[in-house]
């Protein structure tokens, strides 16, 4: 059985979704400040403001785009009955069955790492899998692509192994890589 995947914009809202239920109570707590310190004197809503900006929106806007230009011309298809992944990348496709995999890892932020499906922070819910084969192709997969890998990967009988970041930039994967040569 065939099953493939690529960014789209439905794949994108899960993350899009968070921020907006993050948003509500900020702009709910907005109007709350407003009405309780009416006037002219807004320097602590420009603060709450400026926070969930730093906290939320610049860190998962950064996120988003680095893994929206680094998947946006990739499709992965799976045959589970096959055992096989097919990754085309900008016109380039790459086909490998299951056992040519060398090494698997998902960079996850602590509350994925733990099992969980995210935090209060939205950007806590984007990661990517690192793919090495045995001949030495190395593949991302962002989470634009299937919003949560451990259960791609798991569905599709595969273990991953798991890496703990603290920001789960795309850029990172090499010193993930370093770093299990070097131990």
């Amino acid at each position: 059985m065939n099953a493939t995947y690529k960014i789209t914009l439905k794949s994108q809202l899960f993350i899009i979704r968070e921020l907006f239920v993050f948003a509500w109570p900020c702009r709910v707590g907005y109007y709350v400040l407003d009405y309780l310190y009416p006037g002219d004197d807004t320097f602590l809503l420009e603060w709450l403001a400026g926070g969930f900006f730093v906290i939320q929106i610049l860190p998962s806007a950064i996120i988003h785009f680095q893994y929206l230009n680094y998947n946006k011309d990739t499709i992965v298809t799976v045959n589970s009955n096959e055992r096989t992944i097919t990754i085309e990348e900008k016109g380039v496709i790459h086909s490998f069955r299951f056992e040519k995999i060398k090494s698997l890892r998902l960079a996850l932020m602590a509350d994925l790492y733990n099992g969980h499906d995210g935090g209060f922070i939205a950007c806590l819910k984007y990661h990517y899998a690192y793919i090495e084969l045995q001949n030495g192709d190395e593949f991302i997969i962002t989470c634009l692509v299937y919003n949560d890998l451990r259960k791609f990967f798991k569905d599709i009988g595969l273990e991953a192994n798991k890496d703990l970041v603290f920001f789960p930039g795309v850029r990172m994967a090499r010193y993930m890589r370093d770093e299990v040569e070097t131990v």
